[in-house]
């Protein structure tokens, strides 16, 4: 079974708003972490630079297809979704993203405190022959360079195969890392850079969830 990856981005009306959101996607963490072994990994993000007080981000990841249905499922998730249909608190629909792992990479077996994270999502427009080309290009360069890795906890590349574009979430042991990792030559993250064109770097700190390894 491949594992899979949803992220999510969530706009509220405004900062109150969000704090119920917040408290909703709290209880769900908690219930995941007790009863969902399925759930690998539930992160609760906002922005980096937090100025409007109102957006957060979602990077969740299930060991299966099946694992994220169960979790749609669940009374605590059924009343988030609940809190979303009633009004005054979401600006706009989610965009939500839900995609099998192409390519992972991660130097650190331990598991990370949540708080001291750097966390970067991306969305590239691949070149030279589209996504499937760009991400074989990652993967042969990135094996052949282990030893030039940052301190990195995590880094995944999902495939848009019908939009031919590459989605990624980077999990790094603080920014220090995420910035030495863009200096890198051979540094995977710095290598997709090079195959692709970025429409979309989002920088987040985590704010709760779980991560099992």
């Amino acid at each position: 079974m491949v594992p899979i990856v949803t992220t999510a981005k969530i706009v509220c009306v405004d900062k109150e708003a969000r704090k119920k959101v917040l408290d909703a996607f709290h209880q769900i963490v908690e219930f995941s972490r007790q009863n969902e072994a399925g759930v690998l990994r539930y992160m609760v993000t906002i922005p980096l630079e937090d100025q409007s007080g109102t957006d957060l981000y979602m990077i969740e990841e299930y060991a299966s297809a099946a694992a994220n249905e169960s979790h749609i499922a669940t009374p605590p998730v059924q009343e988030l979704l609940t809190l979303f249909g009633k009004g005054g608190i979401l600006s706009s629909k989610p965009e939500v993203s839900t995609l099998p792992i192409s390519y992972r990479t991660n130097s650190s077996s331990a598991i990370p405190t949540l708080s001291s994270l750097a966390i970067v999502i991306g969305r590239y427009k691949c070149e030279h022959g589209g996504s499937a080309d760009a991400l074989r290009k990652v993967m042969t360069e990135s094996e052949g360079s282990k030893d030039d890795y940052v301190p990195l906890s995590d880094y995944v590349i999902m495939e848009e195969k019908e939009s031919g574009r590459l989605k990624t979430v980077g999990i790094y042991e603080g920014w220090e890392a995420w910035e030495k990792a863009k200096n890198e030559r051979f540094y995977m993250p710095h290598v997709m850079h090079e195959e692709s064109t970025a429409m979309a770097i989002v920088r987040l700190r985590a704010v709760d969830g779980l991560w099992r390894k």
